[in-house]
């Protein structure tokens, strides 16, 4: 894999910069945030943040939780359009999946718009490490979580 330019890899980094941050802050466990590229089994991904669920809901997965941190990204727009394309399509994934378990869009969207105003600094900061770093591990956790 290339490096992308630095205005891509800057906007890629403050994309998973929120999700990252808005999942901490919504009570999930974030275990990485990579921007340099990795692989899971047969697939390859440019950036990703790997987030632990809890299992406390019926369907086993906590949904009002996931759905702010895959929206949060949508909020703020980015120097490279690729990106701000692909945060407007999670937005909708993510918005269509709380949906689909009674929460309202304008809920979803309240509870991300307060966390990205609450945790800019956060954000910014972490988005800032992940141009240097890369890609930053976080603690395992433990088994009972899935991971």
């Amino acid at each position: 894999m290339t490096d992308p330019s630095n205005v891509e890899r800057e906007a890629i980094a403050l994309h998973e910069a929120h999700h990252a941050v808005a999942a901490t802050e919504m009570g999930l466990t974030v275990r990485f945030i990579d921007i340099s590229g990795f692989r899971l089994g047969a697939a390859e991904f440019v950036a990703g943040v790997g987030i632990v669920a809890p299992t406390t809901e019926p369907e086993g997965v906590s949904v009002l939780p996931m759905a702010v941190a895959i929206i949060a990204p949508s909020l703020t727009v980015t120097e490279h359009e690729e990106v701000n394309r692909y945060a407007r399509l999670e937005r909708e994934a993510g918005l269509v999946l709380a949906g689909k378990h009674g929460f309202q869009a304008d809920e979803v969207i309240e509870e991300a718009e307060y966390v990205v105003w609450k945790e800019w600094a956060a954000i910014t900061a972490l988005a800032n490490r992940l141009v240097r770093e890369g890609r930053i591990d976080y603690a395992p956790v433990c088994a009972e979580a899935g991971a």
